[in-house]
Formats: C-alpha cells, sequence, structure tokens
C-alpha cells in the first residue's frame, strides 16, 4: 500500500474492507505506469450489515423538484440527528445532501451555518411546485422547532 493513501473500513471492530493505492515499488516491479487504486471487501462482514428482507425499490419515474436551505443551527445539533428529522419532515423528501457547512465570521461562536440539497418527489405524479412549496415549508418549520435554526436568505 502506499503510505497515507489506504483506508481501512470499519463497523465496530470489524474490518470491512481496505481501499486505498498500490505503492509506486509495487507497480515498478510490474512494470505498471501511473496510480492503480483498489478496493477489497470482506463479503461476510459487509453481508451482515446489510441485514435480511431488504426490497429494491426503483426510482420514481417523475422528476424530482429541487429546493436548497440554509440556515444556522447549535454547534451542538449532531449531524445524524438532523438528517434524519429532515428526512422524516415530509413523505415527500426523496434525498437530503450537505453541500455547504461554516462556522466563522458572521456565524456566532457557538453556531453553525448549514447548507443542504432536497429532493422533493412523489412515485405517482409530478409534484406542482406548489406542492414542493408546502412541503418545504413544512421542513422549514420542523428546523425552527426542533433545532432552533434560523434561516437564512
Amino acid at each position: 500500500y502506499h503510505p497515507g493513501r489506504v483506508l481501512v473500513c470499519k463497523s465496530n471492530n470489524d474490518i470491512l474492507g481496505i481501499v486505498g493505492e498500490m505503492h509506486p515499488a509495487i507497480l515498478s516491479k510490474y512494470n505498471i505506469d501511473g496510480r492503480v487504486a483498489f478496493l477489497e471487501w470482506e463479503f461476510s462482514a459487509l453481508v451482515a450489515l446489510i441485514g435480511h428482507g431488504r426490497v429494491y425499490t426503483s426510482p420514481s419515474p417523475y422528476p424530482a423538484v429541487k429546493r436548497d436551505v440554509s440556515f444556522v443551527a447549535p454547534q451542538a445539533v449532531k449531524y445524524a440527528e438532523l438528517i434524519t428529522a429532515i428526512g422524516k419532515a415530509d413523505p415527500l423528501i426523496q434525498n437530503v445532501e450537505l453541500f455547504d457547512k461554516y462556522s466563522g465570521a458572521g456565524i456566532p461562536s457557538d453556531h453553525q451555518s448549514l447548507a443542504f440539497h432536497i429532493s422533493y418527489a412523489d412515485s405517482n405524479k409530478t409534484l406542482t411546485s406548489e406542492e414542493a412549496d408546502q412541503a418545504h415549508n413544512k421542513l422549514l418549520k420542523m428546523l425552527d422547532q426542533k433545532f432552533n435554526a434560523k434561516i437564512r436568505t
């Protein structure tokens, strides 16, 4: 392995796999030019995490409506709790992606600014702007009430 360019993926104390870059000396020995990455997974450990009874759900044939939300929240707010609450704020929320996190000038020292892309979709129809706005407003209200998040405009 190339030092500093390898990651051991773990869950609890179980090694799930290794991902990284091969050491240049190994590549040179086999006359391989360039960089080579590798991925090795411990299948039995990975399967144990997947669980049973999972069902594949095909993507909706209807387009998602995307909205961004940016807010300031206390530093004490945990990302896992926040992302779970956002996902449950409305059934139309299909995807949540953090795209910016900032603390520093202009933000109180005990707060952080977070920004998310939110995708709204219905598997049975194309959403109207009004339906997406209604779900988005429900999300904004939940962020304020549950996390004391102040929306940035």
